[in-house]
C-alpha cells in the first residue's frame, strides 16, 4: 500500500513530469497542500534529498513512505515527509 500511495503521490507532486522532484515542486506542495511554511518545507526537502543533488528521485521518494509508515523512527528521512511535526 505504501509504495502504490508513494507512486500517485510522486507523480502529483512531480508536476512537470521530469522523473524528479524538485524543491520548487516538493516546497509548492508542502506550502499550498500541508500549509507549512517554506522553512520547513525546505528542511523536509533537504532531509529526502539523501543524495544531496537537489532532486528527490523516486527511490528516495518511495523509501521516504516506507519510512513514513512503516518505521517509528524520528530520525528516518521518512518522519519528516509532511515536514516537522
Amino acid at each position: 500500500m505504501a509504495d502504490g500511495l508513494g507512486h500517485v503521490l510522486f507523480d502529483v507532486i512531480d508536476v512537470n513530469g521530469d522523473n524528479e522532484i524538485s524543491r520548487e515542486e516538493y516546497t509548492r506542495f508542502l506550502t499550498d497542500v500541508w500549509s507549512l511554511e517554506e522553512a520547513e518545507a525546505l528542511q523536509a526537502f533537504r532531509t529526502l534529498d539523501t543524495d544531496s543533488d537537489d532532486t528527490v528521485s523516486r527511490p528516495e521518494f518511495l523509501q521516504a513512505i516506507r519510512q513514513y509508515f512503516l518505521l517509528n523512527d524520528p530520525d528516518a528521512p521518512g518522519s519528516l515527509f509532511f515536514g516537522p511535526a
